[in-house]
């Protein structure tokens, strides 16, 4: 990613408020996907906690990374790098919520990898 001028004005590298962001996005979805392999996207219990820490993840990131560039303090980051962008976080989540959880609840998750083996205990275990 450093090098390409995305989202900079053909800038490059990592010179950018939201440069954050971007880092914490690919944060996210590490973290969103690796819960959703373990299953937690096929409930709504396990749907809204793996959204909610995806989301903590993206804009702790974005709001650390935007305080260091603008050379500002934690609340004024925060007005700007977060506020305005939670009512969205607050609607899309319980849409996504909505209507991915019933399309994946027919749909057991795919078994890990075996270099991630579960415990046999695990209700996620393949039979054997």
């Amino acid at each position: 990613m450093i090098g390409v001028p995305w989202f900079a004005g053909h800038a490059s590298g990592y010179v950018g408020a939201s440069f954050g962001f971007i880092v914490g996005f690919i944060l996210c979805a590490i973290l969103c996907g690796g819960l959703a392999e373990r299953g937690a996207d096929r409930s709504l219990l396990g749907s809204v906690p793996a959204m909610l820490a995806g989301e903590v993840v993206m804009y702790a990131v974005g709001v650390i990374w935007l305080a260091a560039y603008l050379d500002v303090g934690a609340a004024k980051a925060i007005s700007l790098g977060l506020t305005p962008f939670l009512l969205a976080a607050w609607t899309l989540i319980p849409a996504t919520v909505a209507t991915l959880t019933p399309a994946l609840r027919g749909n057991p998750p795919r078994p890990l990898p075996a270099t991630h083996p579960r415990p046999a205990d695990h209700p996620l275990a393949p039979k054997v």
